[in-house]
């Protein structure tokens, strides 16, 4: 059984259940009965709020965006020197990777799962790494403009690099059920960075 409190209104009850049910047991092996029953609801109060599985789906993508950049700016934004601010993207993920039990990127999880590229739930994937990586080339370039020290930075190499770092840090953690990919990845881009600027 799920966590969800019976003291909130369905869309609630709704969401949360499956937010813990596709985290523990995946999208496409969770039902839709399984979520009624956990949840609490009548099955036609469910498709009052969602019509579909992939609806749900959907609803649960943007939630996980809205908690991620919750978090990710609240991490990001404590720190004031762009150099650090820049590499805390990595903290963030490390962050996340253990409030989430190490069950790595549900962007991700979604996309493993769901082979079809037209579907609504692979372009909300597509639309969330895109956002991601324009975050990292906004850091990029305000490192880039904060010093001369900095100047010389290829900024969309420096951006793709440490894109690549981050996605590839948190499958390996998710695996290996541990933070230091992330870490040892934030080491890397520090070091490219530095080079960079040479």
């Amino acid at each position: 059984m799920t966590t969800t409190s019976k003291n909130k209104n369905p869309h609630q009850r709704i969401l949360e259940t499956a937010v813990e049910l596709f985290h523990k047991q995946g999208y496409r092996t969770t039902g839709i009965n399984q979520i009624i029953r956990e949840s609490q609801v009548a099955k036609a109060t469910f498709y009052n709020h969602f019509p579909s599985k992939e609806a749900l789906g959907i609803a649960y993508l943007r939630e996980q965006r809205k908690l991620g950049e919750c978090l990710e700016n609240k991490v990001i934004e404590a720190e004031t020197d762009p150099f650090r601010r820049l590499l805390s993207f990595f903290d963030f993920a490390g962050e996340l990777t253990t409030k989430s039990d190490f069950r790595g990127c549900p962007f991700m999880n979604i996309a493993a799962e769901i082979p079809d590229q037209e579907s609504q739930l692979r372009k909300e994937v597509f639309l969330e790494k895109q956002r991601a990586l324009e975050k990292v080339r906004k850091l990029v370039n305000a490192l880039k403009k904060s010093s001369d020290r900095y100047s010389g930075i290829d900024v969309k190499f420096i951006s793709n690099a440490i894109f690549i770092l981050m996605e590839g840090a948190i499958s390996a953690s998710q695996v290996l059920r541990d933070k230091w990919p992330i870490y040892a990845a934030k080491e890397t881009a520090g070091n490219l960075i530095l080079k960079g600027r040479e």
